[in-house]
């Protein structure tokens, strides 16, 4: 039987014929209630109140000791939810009327009717019952409320973190007053980012939603531990985790996230790249440990890189300066667009081999190359090269991977060596020929 539905019952008279009579008269389980016990007076019946906190206790008014009348007084004002039923003779029945100033509603007279008796008892049971259901929906929303209430709280503290606005003492109170596992202590975020497969194909909506799943499986999986996740506009989560990281199912948080991000990755559609930034002493200081993930995570542009970085890549020095060879501008020059192709894969593997460098680098020798083409391109046409507009750099950061700058970079020489008129203003053109 559900114990919801259960009600408790207690027996107080000082007769133990009445007691014993009250008890086996009536099949107390046919209508759901559990007869907890008899007392022979109104101490005895008040301490078993304080333990048991019955629902219904049917009581006589007078007894030697404590009267009825002081039991319900006392449990009362010790503030026990019981319904009191009194049980009180004709001469009695003023007397019992006072009950009513402490919230006796319900009183027999005695001979007691087994029928009336039982018919009360089944209204008490229903009011009880009612009333358990409105408390039990009043406390499952408020239990609701203060969940949303704590999830609004996490969701508005990691802003504030990493804009540093909020002091050591600010934080501790707002740990302590939501109850947040987390604690002011060494910690490192991570940044966690979805970016489309397709160049230019990327829709922020979609990619936002891809990462709603995943903020669910961290969510649970993080479940218990000091840790902390967010939603980072426009299509990031922002993860923040005490240290040192330990968990009874992960033996690093890099693996953690590895397992939890190649489930995502499985369509290749979306790519998902994690970056765990530098440990800060305390979560005072996670914006630096933020602005670190931000640098690490623009090593997504390497497949070979993997799906979680972490600070281990800003360890790799700056290359040298590698510039193109003139095979490069001898394609570009014959408008061989397969030549330009296969011109720049080549310079592209010299700036990425034999380790990686900082993706700030790749960018500046391809926006470096596009300036020096169009230089080197105003001595060789018919007039002054027709100009990329746009900011190259800017463009080549949002590109999402090496094939994507590759088909870029092939696209915006091709374009500068055409005319106004868009067609081919330096076919057949060689470095080694005269100038104009």
């Amino acid at each position: 039987m559900n114990p919801i539905s259960m009600i408790t019952l207690l027996i107080v008279d000082d007769e133990a014929e009445i007691r014993s009579g009250l008890r086996s008269i009536i099949p107390w389980e046919d209508y759901s209630i559990t007869l907890i016990g008899t007392a022979a007076n109104g101490a005895e019946a008040l301490d078993k109140i304080r333990f048991y906190e019955p629902d219904i206790v049917i009581t006589d008014i007078q007894m030697p000791g404590m009267s009825g009348l002081e039991l319900v007084r006392r449990a009362k004002e010790e503030q026990f939810d019981c319904s009191f039923v009194i049980l009180s003779g004709y001469d009695e029945f003023e007397y019992a009327r006072n009950a009513i100033r402490y919230g006796v509603k319900e009183y027999l007279l005695k001979p007691i009717s087994i029928r009336d008796l039982t018919e009360l008892i089944q209204n008490l049971k229903e009011e009880i019952l009612s009333k358990r259901d409105y408390h039990s929906d009043q406390l499952s929303t408020l239990r609701k409320l203060r969940k949303a209430q704590v999830s609004l709280r996490k969701q508005n503290l990691i802003p504030q973190l990493l804009r540093g606005e909020l002091s050591a003492m600010e934080l501790n109170k707002v740990i302590e007053e939501y109850g947040l596992s987390i604690r002011d202590k060494e910690s490192c975020a991570v940044l966690i980012q979805a970016y489309s497969t397709y160049q230019y194909t990327e829709e922020t909506s979609e990619l936002a939603y891809t990462l709603v799943p995943l903020m669910e499986a961290l969510e649970e999986g993080l479940s218990g531990l000091p840790a902390l996740i967010s939603d980072y506009p426009p299509a990031g989560l922002v993860l923040i985790v005490n240290l040192p990281f330990q968990s009874d199912h992960w033996d690093s948080l890099h693996k953690m996230l590895e397992h939890y991000i190649n489930r995502i990755n499985i369509d290749g559609m979306v790519c998902v790249t994690a970056a765990i930034g530098k440990p800060v002493s305390s979560l005072c200081g996670i914006s630096a440990s933020i602005q670190d993930a931000r640098h690490i995570i623009t090593w997504h542009i390497y497949p070979e890189a993997g799906a979680v970085l972490d600070f281990a890549v800003l360890e790799s020095g700056q290359p040298p300066v590698i510039m193109p060879g003139d095979d490069l501008l001898e394609a570009v020059l014959k408008d061989d667009r397969d030549n330009i192709q296969a011109r720049f894969k080549l310079y592209l593997e010299k700036l990425t081999t034999p380790v990686l460098p900082p993706p700030s680098y790749l960018y500046s020798m391809c926006n470096y190359l596009i300036i020096t083409l169009q230089s080197q391109l105003s001595r060789y046409l018919d007039g002054p090269p027709k100009s990329y507009t746009g900011n190259s750099f800017a463009a080549l950061q949002s590109l999402n991977s090496l094939e994507d700058i590759e088909i870029f970079m092939v696209k915006v020489p091709f374009r500068i060596c055409r005319g106004a008129d868009g067609k081919p203003g330096c076919k057949e053109r060689s470095i080694n020929s005269e100038s104009p």
